[in-house]
């Protein structure tokens, strides 16, 4: 399940995500027409997501940004609007993944499920497994991989790239070494949102080049643990 779901959250985010900036074809209509294969069987559209993500870069931790309200939500951000570094981490970034309780929320809180596209996409796909009695296959190899697994890595994700970032890197980080994820260059993300046309494949040199001294970086997931582990540790002693 969690290796499918692996496989799902690259193609869904990572290509996704490169066609919304125009960087995965030169033809802007290639990169809408994509998503046949990179959005649809994943309850999105193009035009949805590309408006949303267009937002995030645009509105970055600000109330109209998606990842705002999903902070919010789950409890990383305090009531006075900073950063809960108190948070139960064990809770927020194992266990509700593992329960898929953070699926849940992100299918219908983030899904496209009202598109004419999607559902005329899923009709369709419904309709061709169940005319070759498929439908269980459907579910237990698509449909509940991705709402347990893929979307518990997009959870990570977004975890990663934003979260104790203060305005001093731009709200955003770099980190060296991902937790399970294909995601390759993808990883460099603050370069990311200062050069946000500049195809993923090319960001690592570009970040070699410009960020030598970037203090934002960490090592993957459990590196983040780590320093929110040091921070409050400093609090204390405070």
């Amino acid at each position: 399940m969690w290796i499918i779901g692996l496989f799902q959250f690259s193609l869904s985010e990572v290509i996704l995500h490169e066609a919304s900036h125009h960087n995965l074809f030169k033809n802007h209509k290639l990169n809408e027409f994509s998503e046949i294969f990179t959005a649809l069987p994943f309850f999105l559209t193009f035009k949805s997501y590309h408006y949303e993500h267009h937002n995030h870069h645009v509105n970055l931790m600000k109330e109209s940004d998606h990842l705002y309200k999903d902070y919010k939500f789950f409890g990383f951000i305090t009531k006075e609007n900073k950063y809960n570094h108190n948070i139960n981490l064990f809770l927020k970034i194992f266990l509700m993944p593992f329960l898929g309780v953070i699926g849940i929320y992100y299918f219908f809180n983030q899904s496209d499920l009202k598109s004419k596209k999607v559902i005329i996409f899923w009709s369709l796909i419904l309709g061709i497994f169940g005319y070759f009695n498929l439908l269980k296959e459907l579910f237990l190899f698509w449909v509940i991989p991705f709402i347990w697994s893929g979307l518990s890595y997009l959870y990570w994700s977004e975890f990663l790239d934003h979260f104790m970032v203060d305005n001093k890197y731009g709200r955003t980080r770099t980190f060296a070494m991902t937790f399970f994820t294909f995601e390759g260059p993808a990883t460099y993300h603050k370069t990311h949102h200062e050069f946000p046309f500049v195809p993923l494949c090319n960001l690592k040199k570009l970040y070699n080049e410009i960020e030598k001294n970037d203090n934002s970086r960490c090592f993957g997931l459990f590196g983040l643990l780590i320093q929110i582990a040091k921070f409050r540790k400093v609090k204390r002693i405070k």
